[in-house]
């Protein structure tokens, strides 16, 4: 269970005064991010509503991913952080040679990119029921035992 089903549930108990249609298990991460999201009750920022909308675009091309080992999201999300890196670099030096892949819009279209596929990685980790990568030798890429 994820914090958005989290919220779900939690919106269901407040709801019916406590009642649930079926006994669900929270891991206590998930708990704690549902209360608080519904504390606080805030209008989501438009850098937010920005990482959701990539979010749902790369979901769209790229399909589901959450089988992912965390190499391949690490080899993803530095990638992005590349991109998000030169974009820095071609807006302040002085001497890049590509000003096309530099400036504010492209800064922040990089650096949503890049939160997006942090919080896929989080996802993933989330959804995954593998606990410490340790304890589940299957995960383990061969020759990094």
């Amino acid at each position: 269970m994820n914090t958005e089903q989290a919220i779900r549930v939690f919106s269901e108990i407040l709801e019916n005064k406590g009642k649930i249609s079926k006994i669900t298990y929270i891991k206590p991460i998930y708990i704690e991010l549902a209360l608080a999201a519904l504390r606080t009750q805030q209008p989501l920022t438009l850098a937010i509503r920005s990482v959701q909308a990539e979010r749902k675009r790369q979901d769209e091309k790229w399909g589901d991913q959450n089988g992912n080992h965390p190499f391949e999201w690490v080899s993803i999300l530095g990638e992005e952080y590349g991109e998000l890196c030169e974009a820095v670099n071609e807006t302040f030096f002085k001497n890049g040679d590509k000003p096309e892949r530099g400036g504010i819009d492209k800064m922040r279209k990089e650096a949503v990119q890049v939160a997006a596929v942090a919080v896929a990685l989080i996802e993933a980790l989330d959804k995954s029921d593998h606990g410490n990568i340790h304890d589940n030798p299957e995960l383990v890429k061969e020759g990094n035992e």
